[in-house]
């Protein structure tokens, strides 16, 4: 998958993320840049424990991108400083 196509599943990913967990302290925009890097980061992942080189610009992207970005913006909150909101 390419660089954008990485980054319309991360943004895709962040916003629905932030959706299912509440607005946090940082706002949307925080959210869906965690969202990007969380699939940038979860599509490797996945791709390297899968065995295959690309993954598609499909359902189960977008599926696995959440569940990463949802890992990471609990962690992000539950560690960042000023973060009043328990997750």
């Amino acid at each position: 998958m390419d660089v954008v196509a990485w980054i319309i599943v991360g943004l895709i990913a962040g916003w629905l993320a932030s959706q299912l967990l509440g607005p946090g302290r940082y706002g949307l925009l925080i959210d869906m840049v965690v969202g990007v890097l969380s699939a940038v980061i979860g599509g490797w992942l996945a791709a390297w424990l899968m065995g295959i080189d690309v993954i598609e610009l499909d359902f189960a992207s977008v599926a696995a991108a959440v569940f990463f970005a949802i890992s990471v913006m609990v962690i992000f909150r539950a560690v960042a400083p000023g973060e009043t909101s328990a997750v």
